[in-house]
């Protein structure tokens, strides 16, 4: 499985950018898994979030993915707006056990 990453340039600055892979998993099967997605605190609320999402889901669609997934911090409230406005669900919640 190989990382992948996307960037949103603006102006000749990189505004917003994800580390993504394309994998499959036993629940999901075949699957766009976005690992990381930031955006500079200056681009926020500028639309290069969501321009960056949607190029993830053209990827995901031209690798035949079922569904694009991601994890988002628990109070990333802002975010989570992003996400539901573009269609995502809220599907579950991630546990995590450090050791």
């Amino acid at each position: 499985m190989r990382l992948l990453d996307i960037a949103l340039r603006h102006d000749g600055r990189v505004q917003s950018a994800a580390g993504f892979r394309v994998a499959e998993f036993m629940a999901w099967r075949k699957i766009l898994y976005i690992d990381d997605r930031t955006t500079l605190p200056e681009a926020r609320s500028r639309g290069f979030a969501s321009q960056l999402l949607d190029s993830l889901l053209e990827v995901a669609q031209s690798a035949r993915c079922r569904a694009v997934h991601l994890d988002s911090g628990y109070a990333r409230h802002d975010a989570h707006r992003l996400y539901l406005r573009k269609g995502f669900h809220l599907s579950s919640h991630h546990f995590s056990y450090p050791l």
